[in-house]
C-alpha cells in the first residue's frame, strides 16, 4: 500500500481484487516490507502500528503475513528490527491469530549462512527460538550480491552449511534474468 492508509478509498479497487482471489478459495497472505521501524518492541509507537497491522489483517481476512524484514539496506542502527523485536512481533502475532495463522519470513538467501543479511539479525538463532510460530522462511534468491539459482549447489549449501531442513526454506527467484536490487 506503500505508506497510505489502508483504509484510503484509493484502495478499495485493491480490496476488491483480494476480496475476489479469496472468494475463489485462494489463501491470501499479507506482505509487509517496511515500518518496521515503528513495530520494535520498545518503540512509543508500537501499539498504534500494531493495531494497524491487526485491523488491516482481521479487515480483510489474510490467512497470514510475510515479514521481509530488510533494515539493513539502510544501516543497522537503531532504527533496525533486532532479533528481540522480531521475536516480540512474531509472538505477538501468533498470540492475536492462532496457530493456523500463517507466518512467514522473506530472508534473503545468504542470511541462511549468516554470509550478508539486510535484516539485522541471525535466521539461525531466529529458528532455533521461536521455529514453532514461523511457518517457513520464503528465501530470496536472486538480485544483488546474492546467489542465485543456476545450478541447485548454492541452495543445497544454504541448507548443509546453514543446517536447515528443507521443508522450511521456500525459494523465490524472478523470473528476469538481469534483476538486480535496487541498493541505495
Amino acid at each position: 500500500l506503500n505508506g497510505v492508509d489502508p483504509d484510503a478509498r484509493a484502495n478499495d479497487w485493491f480490496w476488491d481484487e483480494i476480496k475476489t482471489i479469496q472468494d475463489a478459495g485462494v489463501k491470501v497472505s499479507m506482505w509487509l516490507r517496511e515500518g518496521f521501524e515503528f513495530l520494535k518492541k520498545d518503540s512509543k509507537d508500537f501499539d498504534a502500528y500494531y493495531a494497524a497491522l491487526n485491523k488491516t489483517i482481521t479487515d480483510h481476512n489474510f490467512e497470514g503475513v510475510d515479514l521481509d524484514i530488510e533494515d539493513g539496506q539502510s544501516g543497522c542502527g537503531d532504527s533496525a528490527m533486532t532479533l528481540e523485536d522480531t521475536i516480540h512481533l512474531i509472538r505477538r502475532l501468533r498470540d492475536d491469530f492462532g496457530p493456523k495463522f500463517v507466518i512467514t519470513l522473506a530472508p534473503v538467501s545468504d542470511a541462511l549462512l549468516d554470509e550478508g543479511n539486510v535484516s539485522c539479525f541471525d535466521y539461525r538463532e531466529l529458528e532455533k527460538r521461536v521455529a514453532s510460530d514461523i511457518s517457513w522462511y520464503n528465501a530470496q534468491f536472486y538480485g544483488g550480491s546474492w546467489q542465485g539459482l543456476k545450478t541447485p549447489a548454492y541452495y543445497e549449501r544454504c541448507i548443509k552449511e546453514g543446517e536447515w531442513k528443507p521443508k522450511r526454506i521456500v525459494t523465490s527467484v524472478t523470473t528476469i534474468s538481469d534483476f538486480t536490487y535496487p541498493l541505495p
